[in-house]
């Protein structure tokens, strides 16, 4: 479902000046905030900051604005996330490669992780 089909028939939003937008217009920069990774409520502005203060590799993009390290492990916003750095970078979105994911090496009991430092029964 494309996006003009979504909000076809909706009333105005207003925009971030206070202005109101119609439908046309809300799909242009400034009349919303557009979210790259759901899980850490990364914007595309977030992006464009980071790349902009020399994070330019998605690895340092994915440790400065902690896109694609929630729950979905970037399944979900890797691509988007990807794009937005080739645009603002001037390179291929070819030429890069995904962030690595690392989960954990082997299952870790949640009752370990809850357990406070003092507790005895967590060291063992």
């Amino acid at each position: 479902m494309s996006i003009g089909r979504l909000y076809r028939g909706r009333g105005a939003r207003t925009c971030r000046d206070g202005k109101q937008a119609s439908p046309a217009t809300w799909h242009s920069r400034d009349a919303m905030k557009r979210i790259l990774c759901l899980c850490h409520d990364v914007s595309d502005d977030d992006i464009t900051r980071a790349v902009r203060a020399g994070f330019d590799h998605p690895e340092t993009v994915k440790r400065s604005t902690g896109a694609t390290m929630g729950p979905c492990q970037g399944r979900t916003c890797a691509e988007l996330v990807l794009v937005a750095i080739a645009r603002e970078t001037g390179v291929a979105r070819a030429s890069l490669r995904l962030p690595t994911s690392r989960p954990p090496a082997f299952a870790i009991p949640m009752g370990l992780l809850a357990a406070s430092a003092d507790d005895p029964e967590a060291s063992g």
